[in-house]
C-alpha cells in the first residue's frame, strides 16, 4: 500500500511538475467596453482552463502598460509577451504586414477578412513572418471586426458637407478615403477619438461598426453613414513574444494551435452579432442612419479604383519589393475567403473547421 501511494504521488508530480506552470503578460490597449477589452479576459481564462492552468495569461486592460503603438516594441523587449497588435500603428516596422488592413476596402465579410490575413501572414507571406522576427514576435492568429463606417458629430446631407471636415483616420488607405471624400485626415488611435469627438478637434471618424458602443460614440455622433467601406483585417489578437512562447511546453503549444481557431470565431462572431445591436442602439440614440447619395458612392468607387497602385506605392517606400506581388496574393485570398464563407455562412463548427484544415494544421508553433 505504501508503493502504490508513492507511485500515485510519483505519477502527479509528473503530470504536473513543480514549476510548470508559464505565466504571460498580454497588453490588451482598447478600451474595457471594447468587444477586446470584453472578450480578451475570457480567452485567458479559457486558455488556461484548456491547459490544465499551465499557461496563465494575466491582461492588462485598457493600456495600463503599453499604448497602441508601443505594444511592438514592448513585445520585442519583452517587457510583455503577448499583445494587441494593430499593423497600421507601425508600419515602419510592419511594412510587409500592414499592406492586409490597408486593403480593407476589397474586404466585405469579417470572418472571411481575418481569415486571409491568418492564410497570407502564417502561410504565404514569408516577408510578413519575417517582420515579426525582427521584432522578437510571433503572429498567430487575428479577429474580423464589423464593416468600417463613416460616424460624424453633425449632418450629412451630401457629398458636398463632408468638405473639409476632420476625421480619425489611421494609415495610408484610410486618410486616401476621406480626402476622396472631400474630408481631411487626422491619425490618432482608437481611445482617443471619443474625447476628440467632444471637443470637436475632430469631426467624423472611420472605424468598424462596434465603436458606436464599445466608445460609446453614441453619445456624440449625429450621423451614421449606412455604408460598408470595407472590413479592417489583420487585427492581433495572438501575438506574443518568441521567446515567451518558447518556455510553453509542446503539449501546451498544441493545445493553444487547437484553442485558437475557436476563439477567432468566437470573436469574430460577436462583432458580426454587433451589428444590429449598433443600429438599433443609434436609432434609439435618435442618430441618424444616412444612406449615401450617389455622387458619395461614385468617389468612394473612384477612391477603390486607384487603391491597388497607391498601396504598392506607399509599400515601395517603405523599401518593399515587388509589392505588387503581395498585393495580388492577399487579394486572391480575400477571394478564396469570400466564396468559402458562402457555404459557411455563420456556423461555427464550419468556421473552426476551414480554419483549422485551411490554415492552422499546416502550422506548428
Amino acid at each position: 500500500m505504501k508503493r502504490l501511494a508513492l507511485a500515485a504521488a510519483a505519477s502527479l508530480l509528473l503530470a504536473k511538475p513543480a514549476g510548470a506552470t508559464v505565466e504571460l503578460k498580454y497588453n490588451n490597449w482598447s478600451p474595457p467596453r471594447s468587444l477586446e477589452g470584453q472578450m480578451i479576459p475570457k480567452v485567458a481564462a479559457d486558455l488556461e482552463k484548456a491547459t490544465n492552468g499551465n499557461v496563465k495569461i494575466r491582461v492588462f486592460g485598457g493600456g495600463q502598460l503599453l499604448s497602441g503603438p508601443a505594444t511592438l516594441a514592448g513585445l520585442r523587449d519583452g517587457a510583455i509577451d503577448m499583445g494587441f497588435i494593430i499593423p497600421t500603428l507601425n508600419p515602419g516596422e510592419l511594412r510587409h504586414v500592414s499592406m492586409i488592413p490597408e486593403l480593407l476596402p476589397f474586404a466585405t465579410n469579417g470572418l472571411a477578412a481575418a481569415a486571409a490575413a491568418d492564410q497570407t501572414i502564417m502561410l504565404d507571406c514569408p516577408e510578413c513572418r519575417q517582420d515579426f522576427d525582427a521584432q522578437n514576435s510571433i503572429w498567430l492568429g487575428s479577429i474580423g471586426a464589423s464593416p468600417w463606417h463613416l460616424m460624424c458629430r453633425d449632418p450629412l446631407t451630401s457629398l458636398a458637407d463632408m468638405k473639409n471636415r476632420k476625421s480619425r483616420v489611421t494609415g495610408g488607405m484610410a486618410a486616401r478615403m476621406l480626402e476622396a471624400l472631400g474630408g481631411i485626415g487626422v491619425q490618432m488611435t482608437p481611445p482617443e477619438i471619443a474625447q476628440a469627438l467632444t471637443g470637436r478637434q475632430i469631426d467624423c471618424t472611420v472605424g468598424p461598426l462596434d465603436w458606436m458602443l464599445g466608445l460609446r460614440l453614441t453619445e456624440t455622433v449625429k450621423t451614421l453613414v449606412d455604408h460598408n467601406l470595407g472590413i479592417y483585417a489583420g487585427i492581433g489578437v495572438f501575438v506574443f513574444n518568441k521567446a515567451s512562447l518558447a518556455k510553453i511546453p509542446a503539449a501546451d503549444r498544441e493545445i493553444l494551435r487547437r484553442e485558437i481557431p475557436k476563439h477567432i470565431a468566437d470573436m469574430s462572431l460577436a462583432y458580426q452579432t454587433r451589428i444590429a445591436e449598433v443600429k438599433d442602439a443609434s436609432r434609439k440614440a435618435n442618430i441618424t442612419l444616412w444612406s449615401p447619395s450617389q455622387d458619395f458612392r461614385d468617389a468612394l468607387a473612384k477612391f477603390k479604383a486607384g487603391e491597388i497602385q497607391a498601396i504598392a506605392a506607399d509599400m515601395t517606400k517603405r523599401n518593399v519589393q515587388n509589392p505588387e506581388r503581395l498585393i495580388r496574393l492577399h487579394l486572391a485570398n480575400i477571394e478564396k475567403w469570400h466564396k468559402l464563407m458562402e457555404g459557411i455562412g455563420t456556423d461555427r463548427e464550419k468556421y473552426v473547421a476551414a480554419l483549422w484544415n485551411e490554415i492552422f494544421s499546416k502550422v506548428t508553433f
